[in-house]
């Protein structure tokens, strides 16, 4: 775990309330399927960061998806494209990983998100993804 300076590649609202976030960094350790990051919010008032999950990872760029809960994640919508971020990385221990023929994902509303990831992961599996959701 250690704290990174990333850079906002773009941030954009994807569903009502819902907003896709990518941050490129100049190096990132290994980022294993289900862990989180702790994402520094750009207000002096707000202390805490917030918790988000992985949804995809490269060497050097993450990408989330968050739903706006707070005044926290409100001001996370504020970042544009060359704002710089600090965030806390890898955290959590990650999803348990078996190499299967067939792979069975579940899950449910904005927990979803870092079940891309864990798709990803699952790359020689026959992967079929169950999720659901309150609307459409």
């Amino acid at each position: 775990m250690n704290d990174y300076l990333g850079e906002v590649k773009t941030n954009f609202e994807v569903a009502p309330g819902v907003y896709y976030l990518e941050v490129s960094f100049s190096a990132l350790p290994f980022i294993q399927a289900g862990q989180f990051a702790m994402l520094e919010v750009p207000r002096e008032d707000c202390i805490l960061r917030r918790p988000l999950g992985i949804c995809h990872a490269t060497a050097n760029t993450i990408t989330f998806v968050y739903q706006v809960k707070g005044e926290g994640t409100v001001s996370l919508t504020w970042l544009e494209e060359g704002d710089n971020i600090r965030v806390t990385l890898p955290l959590g221990n990650g999803f348990p990983m078996m190499n299967a023929e067939n792979v069975a994902i579940v899950g449910g509303g904005l927990g979803v998100v870092p079940l891309y990831i864990t798709a990803e992961a699952q790359s020689e599996s026959n992967v079929r993804i169950y999720n659901g959701f309150a609307s459409e």
